[in-house]
């Protein structure tokens, strides 16, 4: 057996109802699944979007306050400028007195001292070549090399700076960065001296107090692009030795994905808006990996258990929907075991309801046609009796006929031989069996009828006969033609016309015997040929005279030939009759 006629009989053995429910949840099924994905993808984007949204909005609002920090820290620095002694003895070229050193010293302890988030603080005099430096046990001075301090990186860069002040990262975990920023002559715009401001690594911790996802750490670069401080997990500066060039290009408010020593992360970035510092965020992707991962398992959950309600919910209408049809099943089930008393009343839509009254409809005419079936039945034995007695006195009859045409004969009796001699022929003729004989044996019985009629109503009597030729092989039905000529001669004569013409044809026309028998006899009225009708319709057989009459033909056509036969009539009173007999062209050797 080839595998498509396997998975027939698969099919074949599955109910109806259960392969609706797998087909419409397969449907069901497939949109869901789509429609999660769909979800699924877009909330993987909602995922990253709102992460780089909130991540943003954090550094916008940290890089902010930093520079407001550094903005604060050089307001710091520049407050001794305000004292004019202070800023007398620092800007003077001759070498500071004893005293004016002393006064240095509890001002710079005044100005520079009392805050907290200050790691260290060194006061530069650049004209006296001094140093001033919080010890331990005080403030302590000494000489440095003015020189080497021009040529420092962060001179320089104080010297280009807008706002006098320089940021450098610091190798010291516990500093945050170093800031110095210059004091400046008015006049000659020359830095007179310079702050050196270590500050404290704990201010950092109030700018990644909002960054606690883990693995998540912020990073400081100035205007640049140099790397100012780093919130790596290893808290110094060689874990972002393979940070890609691109990092350093990172616009405000923008995101991208790079890899650090094996792990990837989500970058994100806000610069501030007066020294351009910026603070880049860097997230773990495993971080949002996880928070998808929990989100696909809330989806596949949500998916699973509406796809399971679904599936309850088809089955459930499904099942109503086609628990009429089981129900009728059942009732053919019960029709196929002889049952065409229980019709079916069956609801629950309109094609079910339509089903219901064609299934009624159905039974009702079937067991009509089981009863004609059975009266049909029932006749064709009646005919088969009837046969068989007409032929027991037949025979007796026909060798007393054969005996008185022998004595016309000697008695010099041709006309009375003749009669007798043709009534003979005639009896014969029926008393040989079968059912069907050739077109030619027919016409012969049929000419022996008419020749007898003829002797009694001698000119009031035409007959002619148009025969096809190739019709004469044809099978036909026996004694057809001689019950059509009599049935005309019966109704044709009356009392108002006592003369009739016969005419007797036949012809072949698209595998079909055409016989046709007209006359111009007084016709058949409306009440006698709806009479003819009726017998037809009914089946009914008569043994009225012992004569096959149109009703017995009409039977003897439908157990012949089926629904393959035809018997027409078409009259009109006072003016002719027509009889039609259509029957299947063949011609095979007749049975006698």
């Amino acid at each position: 057996m080839s595998l498509t006629a396997k998975c027939k009989n698969l099919r074949d053995r599955i109910p109806l109802w259960m392969q609706l429910a797998l087909f419409t949840t397969l449907i069901t099924f497939t949109v869901l699944v789509y429609l999660i994905y769909t979800d699924y993808q877009r909330y993987l984007g909602v995922i990253t979007d709102t992460r780089i949204d909130t991540s943003s909005r954090l550094l916008s609002m940290e890089v902010s306050n930093l520079e407001k920090y550094i903005s604060e820290l050089s307001l710091f620095c520049v407050q001794s400028c305000y004292d004019q002694t202070f800023s007398n003895i620092v800007e003077k070229d001759t070498p500071i007195l004893p005293g004016e050193e002393t006064y240095l010293r509890n001002q710079i302890r005044a100005y520079y001292y009392s805050r907290s988030d200050l790691k260290n603080l060194d006061f530069y005099l650049l004209n006296h070549s001094r140093r001033f430096t919080r010890t331990q046990d005080g403030i302590r001075s000494q000489a440095f090399s003015v020189k080497e301090a021009e040529r420092s990186s962060y001179y320089q860069e104080c010297l280009d700076s807008p706002y006098f002040h320089a940021i450098f990262p610091s190798q010291e975990p516990d500093t945050l960065f170093h800031y110095y920023h210059s004091l400046l002559r008015i006049k000659t715009r020359k830095p007179q001296a310079m702050l050196h401001i270590a500050v404290d690594a704990r201010l950092w911790n109030t700018f990644c107090s909002n960054h606690s996802i883990p693995g998540e750490f912020i990073c400081l670069f100035d205007e640049s692009g140099r790397l100012l401080h780093s919130g790596s997990p290893q808290g110094d500066f060689r874990f972002l030795q393979g940070i890609p060039p691109e990092i350093y290009t990172l616009s405000s408010g923008g995101s991208l994905r790079c890899s650090l020593n094996g792990q990837e992360y989500l970058v994100t970035c806000a610069e501030g808006s007066a020294y351009h510092m910026r603070l880049l965020a860097f997230l773990p992707i495993s971080y949002i990996d996880a928070q998808i991962a929990h989100a696909r398992s809330s989806i596949l959950a949500s998916g699973l258990l509406i796809s399971l309600v679904v599936l309850l919910v088809i089955t459930l209408l499904i099942r109503l929907f086609t628990n009429p049809l089981i129900i009728l099943s059942n009732k053919l089930i019960n029709v196929g075991n002889g049952d065409f008393t229980s019709p079916a009343d069956i609801s629950g839509s309109y094609e079910i309801a339509r089903l219901s009254r064609s299934f009624n409809e159905m039974i009702d005419h079937i067991d009509n046609l089981i009863k004609k079936n059975y009266i049909a039945g029932l006749n064709e034995k009646t005919a088969r009796i009837m046969a068989l007695e007409a032929q027991i006195n037949p025979h007796f009859l026909y060798n007393t006929l054969q005996a008185i045409s022998t004595e016309a004969l000697v008695n010099d009796q041709e006309q009375i031989y003749d009669m007798i001699t043709a009534l003979a022929s005639g009896l014969r003729y029926t008393i040989k069996g079968g059912d069907l004989v050739p077109l030619r044996q027919e016409l012969e019985y049929a000419k022996t009828y008419v020749r007898l009629q003829k002797m009694r109503m001698d000119d009031r009597l035409s007959v002619t006969f148009q025969i096809q030729e190739q019709t004469l092989e044809c099978m036909i039905p026996k004694i057809s033609i001689q019950s059509l000529v009599e049935n005309s001669i019966q109704h044709g004569l009356g009392p108002q016309r006592d003369s009739i013409s016969i005419k007797v044809s036949s012809v072949l026309r698209d595998d079909y015997l055409y016989i046709t028998i007209s006359d111009d006899g007084c016709g058949i009225g409306q009440e006698q040929l709806a009479a003819i009708w009726k017998s037809f319709a009914e089946c009914a057989l008569s043994s009225e005279n012992n004569s096959i009459g149109l009703a017995n033909l009409y039977s003897r056509l439908r157990l012949l030939y089926q629904n393959k036969a035809e018997l027409t009539i078409e009259s009109r009173p006072d003016s002719y009759t027509v009889i039609s007999l259509i029957i299947p062209a063949a011609k095979e050797e007749a049975h006698v």
